[in-house]
């Protein structure tokens, strides 16, 4: 072969070689940068639907809450609608994500992040499910209990995920490198084997390319090297083969280094982007949920300074009670001495103050002739930039940023604090928002819920009263009137705060009329006042009314339930049975007039807030001898079965007022035979969820759905009509209720026309409680010894307990014989003739003396005359002339008279009255109409007292 032959088949041989090495070069970088991209790209989608999982999370919780609350800006059926949009979000994310896996461990840690948010949305149905079945209390306990909880393993789950994308997406950047320099290393090798070739060639030829070995032999070293620096050389005349190879490798070095710089370029560029966007989340994630301008402030200002070098920060915050901030306040510093920079900047002063202003950052860099200084901690320091950046949404400044470095600030660290304040913005928008509107919806809910409560009780109270107080009527008119004018507020007001949630630019117009709507609240508030005024006027008028009622009532009542029970004992023996039938029949008559009187006076009561709870250990055994003993009876003559079921393990003692629990269960029980004709009533009391459960149920007509509620309101009753079937004043549920709410209870009902009825009385469990007085339905816990002192004596039963609840204080000793050794003299002090008559009646039919006078004048007459003969006084309190009450204190006066028995016998029923009876000096206090065991009973302990 000739020396250009053998030359040219060198050439031929390199040139294939250094052009299959760079085409492999080539396309092996291109797929690497496709592959890179590709990567990236997933990757970034996985980043996305970890936070996406986060995002509809907190948003399910928010909606919980919502519901929970009872949020007056969305309805509930919104807030349900909006859960369920979020769990049909939440399962699509799912199936996008099951979508994407890559392997094994991809599958397991997003897999961990689904079952743990699954978890969530079956607590989440679980709360809804409690919050439509009215068990509100159980959701609280659910959401406190396990909700939270959820809410943290989701956080960590999704934690998890995340960082495992990052370091997946990091191993991927690593390997790209590592492929790269694999490459770089295979094209080398290739290049050098090449070469080898090329000089074994040229070592034939060696004596006629002298000249261009040599320039080659320059060039070899080169190719040895990752520096790739192309090899200047002077052409000498020619265009030779040699120079052509020499120009081609440098050209190939030229786009090897160019294809090096971009890929450090682009590698860079992801590593800062990464960055950026981490740095970013975590900021974000820091802020996320707070609701305190100074914490943001503070915590946004030290994390955001470290992260780009900063020596020094300050954070300052507009006022939030302005819609046009002009006012700028430092809340958060980092490595500041106390007053190196100012705390407050008004809109346009100083460089914060500009910059707020003009919404424009401000750079400030170092200058020869006037350097930046700031006072820090370790001391004076030069800066070399200072930045002022504005923090605003929509156009609007809400913070600015003060942030200093001694180094000029790098591209990436600009980059980072464009980012964070644009976000910042929102998320201040978003917390001033909130402010403002919890703050507006506080103050609504406040204002409904007292303008909600005085209108209950006017009403209540004026249907009450309807008949004495018409001028009433119109102030109720005039109430609801700006009842509805507030509930049109408040429906305008949750309009406005709804859509300042969808849009938050509406929010200085929605503040505006909040606040026209305040004026007009509290307009209605005044009128409310007055009328408040007039209805405590008008509920003293009624306290009166009731009282004087309930004396002219229980005085003719008191002297005809004495002589019905005397005439129904026949003790004389003259009476056929029919007569004492009816002599029985006035009896019964005036005790359900009693129990009528008894009902109006406990509403008034309760309604009045005058009704005392007195907690006190019950025994359960003796709840269920109340039900058989009082319902017995009337199941026998009925023909109606009455069954008693008690839970098991159940405590063998109640805390509460055991009174009033009999008197709600009595209630109920009556009502139960009332509208029972056959079948049974059922009793049942069991404990569950630290609440005690006294069930009544019937098999009799029902209640119709559409009156479930208006049977709890005063003077209604399901069947109202003239024609009923069934008599009562509709007063016995409306006191229950009362009654176990008071007790911190509830009453419900569940029934159906012709199904029967389920009346439920829930009543909290309490602790035992070593204080309180015995119940009423064992008076004789409360007597002692017949030796111990009048005080600890005093033998005062309540008038609501039932009448065969009334036991005799001697025990197997008969009412009737008060007597034993000498004749007693009893007088009686009323102005009634027939008291005076039914009473004189039975004492004397006892065995006892009486005389009596018709007034206090009279009583202290005849007490001077006779004070010796005289061993009791029976002192009626409403008398003319002098009533019992002054008569009680000038008979306490008379030294010879200070110990002598006087038992206060009165028509008026109310507790005050007792008082001011025992206040005035009476022994003791009963209240008319007069039961006689008990009068016999009270009797013998003061008259043995006195022996």
């Amino acid at each position: 072969m000739t020396i250009r032959n053998k030359l040219l088949a060198g050439m031929s041989i390199l040139l294939i070689v250094m052009f299959s090495i760079a085409g492999l070069g080539m396309n092996r970088l291109t797929t690497m940068n496709k592959d890179i991209g590709a990567t990236y790209d997933e990757m970034y989608a996985n980043v996305k639907d970890s936070q996406q999982f986060q995002v509809i999370t907190n948003d399910i919780g928010r909606n919980l809450v919502s519901l929970l609350v009872n949020n007056p800006i969305m309805t509930q059926r919104e807030i349900l609608e909006r859960l369920a949009e979020n769990d049909r979000d939440m399962r699509k994310l799912f199936e996008d994500s099951r979508a994407k896996y890559q392997d094994a461990q991809q599958s397991q840690v997003t897999e961990d992040a689904i079952e743990a948010i699954t978890r969530y949305l079956n607590y989440k149905d679980t709360i809804v499910n409690y919050v439509m079945n009215n068990r509100l209390d159980d959701a609280v306990l659910l959401r406190s209990s396990e909700g939270l909880k959820l809410q943290q393993e989701i956080q960590e789950k999704n934690d998890a995920l995340g960082s495992f994308n990052q370091n997946r997406m990091d191993q991927v950047l690593k390997d790209g490198t590592q492929d790269n320099r694999k490459t770089l290393q295979y094209t080398i090798s290739l290049m050098l084997l090449g070469l080898v070739l090329v000089l074994m060639i040229t070592y034939w030829i060696i004596q006629s390319i002298s000249k261009g070995f040599n320039r080659l032999s320059a060039l070899v070293p080169k190719t040895a090297t990752d520096s790739l620096v192309p090899v200047e050389f002077t052409e000498d005349g020619g265009k030779d083969e040699i120079s052509e190879v020499i120009r081609l490798f440098n050209r190939l070095f030229r786009d090897l280094s160019q294809q090096r710089a971009r890929e450090h370029e682009f590698n860079k560029k992801n590593e800062e982007e990464a960055w950026l966007k981490t740095q970013l989340n975590s900021i974000m994630m820091i802020l996320q949920g707070r609701t305190d301008l100074k914490e943001v402030g503070e915590r946004f200002v030290r994390q955001v300074a470290p992260l780009v070098e900063a020596v020094y920060g300050g954070f300052y915050i507009s006022d939030s009670e302005h819609p046009k901030p002009s006012l700028y306040s430092l809340v958060g510093s980092y490595a500041v001495q106390p007053g190196a920079i100012r705390n407050v900047f008004h809109l346009g002063q100083g460089l914060v103050g500009q910059c707020a202003a003009d919404n424009r950052w401000i750079r400030l860099q170092e200058r020869s002739d006037n350097p930046v200084r700031i006072e820090l901690s370790p001391g004076e320091l030069t800066l070399s930039e200072v930045l002022i950046i504005p923090v605003a949404y929509e156009g609007n400044v809400m913070a600015v940023l003060e942030i200093g470095s001694v180094h000029p600030f790098s591209p990436l660290h600009v980059a980072l604090l464009e980012q964070v304040t644009q976000n910042v913005g929102t998320v201040l928008n978003s917390i001033m928002g909130r402010i403002r509107v919890e703050e507006l919806l506080r103050t609504s809910q406040i204002l409904t819920e007292e303008l909600q409560t005085q209108s209950e009780e006017l009403l209540t109270q004026s249907d009450e009263l309807r008949v004495t107080n018409e001028k009433l009527e119109e102030q109720a008119e005039a109430l609801r009137k700006s009842e509805e004018l507030l509930q049109q507020q408040q429906e305008e007001l949750a309009a406005t705060n709804e859509e300042l949630t969808l849009k938050t630019t509406l929010l200085e117009e929605q503040v505006r009329l909040s606040r026209e709507k305040n004026i007009e609240v509290e307009r209605a508030n005044k009128v409310l006042e007055h009328q408040a005024v007039e209805l405590e006027l008008a509920s003293r008028y009624k306290s009166e009314f009731l009282a004087n009622m309930s004396h002219e009532l229980r005085t003719p009542l008191n002297s005809m339930m004495i002589l019905s029970l005397m005439l129904q004992e026949n003790r004389e023996g003259n009476l056929t049975e029919k007569q004492r039938e009816y002599a029985a029949a006035i009896h019964g008559a005036g005790g359900d007039l009693l129990r009528l009187i008894n009902d109006v006076l406990d509403l008034s009561k309760v309604e009045a807030g005058h009704m005392e709870i007195h907690v006190e250990p019950l025994e359960i055994k003796e709840i269920v001898q109340y039900v058989e003993r009082s319902f017995m009876p009337v199941s026998v003559r009925k023909g109606v079965e009455l069954v008693i079921h008690t839970g098991e393990d159940l405590p063998e003692v109640i805390n509460t007022d055991s009174q009033r629990l009999m008197q709600i269960i009595g209630n109920l029980m009556s009502n139960a035979f009332k509208f029972t004709s056959d079948g049974k009533v059922t009793f049942r009391l069991e404990l569950s969820d630290g609440m005690w459960l006294f069930m009544i149920e019937d098999t009799g007509i029902g209640i119709p759905e559409n009156q479930q509620e208006e049977i709890f309101q005063a003077f209604r009753q399901a069947d109202g009509t003239i024609s009923r079937n069934f008599g009562g004043t509709g007063l016995g549920l409306s006191i229950s209720q009362k009654l176990a709410r008071a007790l911190g209870g509830n009453i419900t009902v569940t029934s159906g026309i012709g199904q029967g009825s389920t009346f439920i009385l829930w009543v909290p469990l309490i602790a035992p409680n070593a204080t309180g007085s015995r119940n009423i339905f064992h008076p004789l816990d409360r007597i002692q010894a017949q030796d111990q002192s009048v005080a600890d004596n005093r033998y005062l039963l309540d008038r609501a307990a039932p009448l065969e609840a009334a036991v005799s204080i001697s025990g197997e000793e008969d009412n009737d014989s008060v007597t034993d050794s000498y004749l007693h003299k009893i007088l009686i002090v009323d102005d009634d003739i027939r008291n005076v008559f039914a009473l004189s009646v039975a004492l004397e039919d006892a065995g006892l003396q009486v005389v009596f006078a018709e007034n206090g004048v009279d009583a202290l007459e005849m007490l001077a005359a006779d004070s010796h003969g005289i061993d009791l006084v029976l002192m009626d309190i409403m008398m003319p002339r002098m009533d019992g009450y002054e008569a009680i204190r000038e008979i306490r006066k008379i030294p010879e008279l200070t110990d002598l028995p006087i038992i206060a016998v009165t028509a008026k029923a109310m507790k005050e009255d007792q008082q001011r009876c025992m206040d005035a000096g009476a022994s003791d206090y009963l209240t008319k109409p007069i039961d006689i065991n008990r009068l016999l009973s009270l009797l013998k302990v003061w008259l043995h007292k006195e022996e």
